[in-house]
């Protein structure tokens, strides 16, 4: 059996987000484990 894990670290958060796009990093999160599960392969 494998086993594995993974961890990201950004360095950003909502405090950091441009003037006008507040939010940004709520909305990143999501579309970055998104893209992660559709790109996980079948063992």
């Amino acid at each position: 059996m494998f086993q594995c894990a993974a961890a990201m670290n950004v360095s950003v958060g909502s405090f950091c987000d441009p003037d006008g796009l507040e939010g940004l990093a709520h909305f990143l999160e999501p579309m970055l484990i998104y893209i992660y599960l559709s790109n996980l392969q079948p063992i």
